[in-house]
């Protein structure tokens, strides 16, 4: 059993740095786009990213960054592609 936790965090995918500018879907739902618009370091010492919806600007959300990268259900769109 412990062998098997061990090689599912060895199968993640490695985690792109968060940058203003950088896009994510949730995988739930694929079809809304987020871009991080701002950066920051809360009063807790966490970094958070500030991010809208690309389709209505008016929507907000704010994410820890470490959310973002490596909970599995924030997925970063490559612009490379």
């Amino acid at each position: 059993m412990l062998i098997s936790i061990f090689a599912s965090l060895k199968n993640r995918r490695p985690a792109g740095d968060v940058t203003v500018g950088s896009r994510f879907y949730r995988r739930e739902t694929p079809g809304i786009v987020w871009e991080v618009q701002s950066l920051f370091t809360g009063k807790d010492g966490v970094p958070y990213a500030g991010l809208f919806c690309t389709s209505d600007p008016t929507l907000r959300k704010t994410l820890s960054q470490s959310a973002l990268q490596q909970d599995g259900r924030n997925v970063q769109i490559n612009d490379n592609n």
